[in-house]
Protein backbone atom coordinates (compact mmCIF):
# COMPACT_ATOMS: atom_id res chain seq x y z
CA UNK A 1 0.00 0.00 0.00
CA UNK A 2 1.72 3.58 -1.28
CA UNK A 3 1.65 5.91 1.89
CA UNK A 4 0.78 8.42 -0.33
CA UNK A 5 -2.43 6.61 -1.50
CA UNK A 6 -3.34 6.29 2.17
CA UNK A 7 -2.32 9.54 3.23
CA UNK A 8 -4.96 10.63 0.91
CA UNK A 9 -7.86 8.45 1.60
CA UNK A 10 -7.33 9.08 5.61
CA UNK A 11 -7.97 12.78 4.91
CA UNK A 12 -10.60 12.76 3.08
CA UNK A 13 -11.96 10.65 5.65
CA UNK A 14 -10.62 12.85 8.00
CA UNK A 15 -12.26 16.24 6.92
CA UNK A 16 -15.94 14.31 6.06
CA UNK A 17 -16.17 12.97 9.21
CA UNK A 18 -14.52 15.88 11.24
CA UNK A 19 -17.60 16.06 13.35
CA UNK A 20 -17.86 12.53 14.04
CA UNK A 21 -21.05 11.60 12.85
CA UNK A 22 -21.89 9.01 10.64
CA UNK A 23 -23.06 10.55 7.30
CA UNK A 24 -25.39 9.20 4.28
CA UNK A 25 -23.96 8.37 0.91
CA UNK A 26 -24.67 11.28 -0.10
CA UNK A 27 -23.81 13.62 2.64
CA UNK A 28 -20.27 12.10 1.57
CA UNK A 29 -20.56 13.19 -1.82
CA UNK A 30 -21.71 16.61 -1.00
CA UNK A 31 -18.99 16.98 1.18
CA UNK A 32 -16.36 15.89 -2.02
CA UNK A 33 -18.29 17.60 -4.90
CA UNK A 34 -19.94 20.82 -3.09
CA UNK A 35 -18.24 21.46 -0.36
CA UNK A 36 -14.74 20.48 -1.20
CA UNK A 37 -14.75 20.79 -4.77
CA UNK A 38 -12.38 17.93 -5.09
CA UNK A 39 -14.34 15.60 -7.35
CA UNK A 40 -17.55 16.66 -9.61
CA UNK A 41 -20.61 14.95 -8.28
CA UNK A 42 -20.76 11.90 -10.82
CA UNK A 43 -16.86 11.68 -9.48
CA UNK A 44 -18.31 12.10 -6.00
CA UNK A 45 -20.46 9.02 -6.35
CA UNK A 46 -18.29 6.39 -7.91
CA UNK A 47 -15.53 7.42 -4.91
CA UNK A 48 -17.91 6.72 -2.65
CA UNK A 49 -19.02 3.41 -4.02
CA UNK A 50 -15.34 2.93 -4.54
CA UNK A 51 -14.75 3.25 -0.79
CA UNK A 52 -17.27 1.24 0.51
CA UNK A 53 -15.86 -1.24 -1.61
CA UNK A 54 -12.29 -1.27 -0.96
CA UNK A 55 -13.12 -1.60 2.56
CA UNK A 56 -12.63 2.66 4.10
CA UNK A 57 -16.04 2.90 4.68
CA UNK A 58 -18.22 0.68 6.64
CA UNK A 59 -22.32 0.57 7.34
CA UNK A 60 -25.68 1.16 5.18
CA UNK A 61 -25.80 3.73 2.80
CA UNK A 62 -27.59 5.73 5.03
CA UNK A 63 -24.82 5.50 8.26
CA UNK A 64 -21.25 4.92 7.14
CA UNK A 65 -18.52 5.47 9.06
CA UNK A 66 -14.82 5.35 8.21
CA UNK A 67 -13.21 2.28 9.18
CA UNK A 68 -10.33 3.73 10.85
CA UNK A 69 -10.48 6.42 14.37
CA UNK A 70 -7.17 8.60 13.63
CA UNK A 71 -7.40 11.68 15.44
CA UNK A 72 -3.26 12.29 14.60
CA UNK A 73 -4.45 13.03 10.90
CA UNK A 74 -3.00 16.21 9.90
CA UNK A 75 -3.54 18.06 6.78
CA UNK A 76 -1.19 20.45 5.05
CA UNK A 77 -2.50 24.03 4.08
CA UNK A 78 -3.89 24.20 0.52
CA UNK A 79 -3.57 20.09 0.57
CA UNK A 80 -5.90 18.55 -1.90
CA UNK A 81 -6.38 14.32 -2.85
CA UNK A 82 -5.75 13.19 -6.20
CA UNK A 83 -9.37 12.59 -7.49
CA UNK A 84 -7.34 9.21 -8.90
CA UNK A 85 -6.89 8.13 -5.30
CA UNK A 86 -10.70 8.41 -4.43
CA UNK A 87 -11.72 6.83 -7.87
CA UNK A 88 -9.86 3.64 -7.72
CA UNK A 89 -8.82 3.56 -3.82
CA UNK A 90 -5.86 1.01 -2.78
CA UNK A 91 -7.68 -1.75 -0.50
CA UNK A 92 -7.94 -1.61 2.98
CA UNK A 93 -5.61 -3.49 5.10
CA UNK A 94 -6.37 -4.03 8.28
CA UNK A 95 -3.05 -5.82 9.66
CA UNK A 96 -1.29 -2.74 8.68
CA UNK A 97 -3.29 -1.10 11.13
CA UNK A 98 -3.20 -3.76 13.69
CA UNK A 99 0.78 -2.57 14.47
CA UNK A 100 -0.84 1.01 15.15
CA UNK A 101 -0.53 1.70 18.79
CA UNK A 102 -3.83 1.56 20.87
CA UNK A 103 -3.74 5.21 21.69
CA UNK A 104 -5.07 5.66 18.03
CA UNK A 105 -8.00 2.92 18.45
CA UNK A 106 -9.13 4.92 21.47
CA UNK A 107 -12.19 7.16 21.09
CA UNK A 108 -11.66 10.19 21.29
CA UNK A 109 -13.34 11.00 24.30
CA UNK A 110 -11.48 8.08 25.88
CA UNK A 111 -8.29 9.29 24.43
CA UNK A 112 -8.60 12.84 26.32
CA UNK A 113 -9.57 11.22 29.56
CA UNK A 114 -6.17 9.23 29.48
CA UNK A 115 -4.45 12.86 29.08
CA UNK A 116 -6.12 14.42 31.51
CA UNK A 117 -5.01 11.65 33.63
CA UNK A 118 -1.46 11.51 32.80
CA UNK A 119 -0.97 15.28 33.08
CA UNK A 120 -2.40 14.75 36.89
CA UNK A 121 -0.25 11.88 37.64
CA UNK A 122 2.91 14.01 36.14
CA UNK A 123 2.35 17.16 38.12
CA UNK A 124 5.46 19.18 38.03
CA UNK A 125 6.89 20.59 41.03
CA UNK A 126 5.08 23.68 41.91
CA UNK A 127 7.74 26.50 41.22
CA UNK A 128 7.39 29.25 43.53
CA UNK A 129 6.99 32.93 41.20
CA UNK A 130 8.16 35.48 42.30
CA UNK A 131 5.47 37.54 40.22
CA UNK A 132 2.77 39.12 42.39
CA UNK A 133 0.28 38.24 40.69
CA UNK A 134 0.70 34.68 41.39
CA UNK A 135 -0.35 35.29 44.51
CA UNK A 136 -3.67 35.64 43.80
CA UNK A 137 -4.48 33.23 41.19
CA UNK A 138 -6.16 31.00 43.51
CA UNK A 139 -8.47 33.54 44.95
CA UNK A 140 -8.80 34.53 40.09
CA UNK A 141 -9.41 31.32 39.92
CA UNK A 142 -12.48 31.56 42.57
CA UNK A 143 -13.88 34.49 40.86
CA UNK A 144 -14.29 33.22 37.29
CA UNK A 145 -16.03 30.37 38.80
CA UNK A 146 -18.19 31.99 40.73
CA UNK A 147 -19.19 34.70 38.18
CA UNK A 148 -19.07 32.17 35.03
CA UNK A 149 -21.11 29.52 36.95
CA UNK A 150 -18.62 26.77 36.03
CA UNK A 151 -16.71 24.63 38.87
CA UNK A 152 -13.75 25.42 40.16
CA UNK A 153 -12.31 21.82 38.91
CA UNK A 154 -13.71 22.83 34.95
CA UNK A 155 -11.97 26.45 35.24
CA UNK A 156 -8.90 24.59 36.54
CA UNK A 157 -9.04 22.14 33.62
CA UNK A 158 -9.65 25.13 31.07
CA UNK A 159 -6.03 26.63 32.25
CA UNK A 160 -4.07 23.72 31.93
CA UNK A 161 -5.12 23.40 28.77
CA UNK A 162 -4.25 26.88 27.73
CA UNK A 163 -1.10 26.43 29.65
CA UNK A 164 -0.46 23.55 27.72
CA UNK A 165 -1.57 25.07 23.94
CA UNK A 166 0.36 28.18 24.83
CA UNK A 167 3.32 26.30 26.45
CA UNK A 168 5.55 29.93 27.86
CA UNK A 169 2.95 31.88 29.71
CA UNK A 170 1.87 32.17 33.04
CA UNK A 171 -1.29 30.88 35.11
CA UNK A 172 -2.71 34.16 35.57
CA UNK A 173 -2.52 35.26 31.91
CA UNK A 174 -4.91 31.26 31.21
CA UNK A 175 -7.05 32.88 34.20
CA UNK A 176 -7.54 35.89 32.26
CA UNK A 177 -8.04 34.24 28.89
CA UNK A 178 -10.24 31.62 30.14
CA UNK A 179 -12.33 34.73 32.03
CA UNK A 180 -12.60 36.65 28.52
CA UNK A 181 -14.06 33.34 26.82
CA UNK A 182 -16.59 33.28 29.17
CA UNK A 183 -17.54 37.11 28.31
CA UNK A 184 -16.74 38.22 32.23
CA UNK A 185 -16.22 41.72 32.61
CA UNK A 186 -12.36 42.32 32.41
CA UNK A 187 -12.02 45.54 34.34
CA UNK A 188 -12.31 43.83 37.87
CA UNK A 189 -9.95 40.83 36.75
CA UNK A 190 -7.42 43.74 35.31
CA UNK A 191 -7.65 45.69 38.49
CA UNK A 192 -7.22 42.56 40.05
CA UNK A 193 -3.80 41.32 38.13
CA UNK A 194 -2.36 45.44 38.54
CA UNK A 195 -2.01 45.04 42.43
CA UNK A 196 -3.93 48.19 43.20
Amino acid sequence: MADADVDDICRVLAVCFRHGNSLSELDIERVLSFDMGWLSPDEASTAVHALMDSGWLIGDEDSLQPVIKNISITTPLGWFPRPSRLINPVRYDSIQYSDKSEEEKIPISNQTKKIEEKVKSEKAPEIVSKDPRAKIERRLKRFVSKQSKIDIEEIERRIQRKKSALSFVTVWMCIALVAREQGLEMKDIIDALSGN
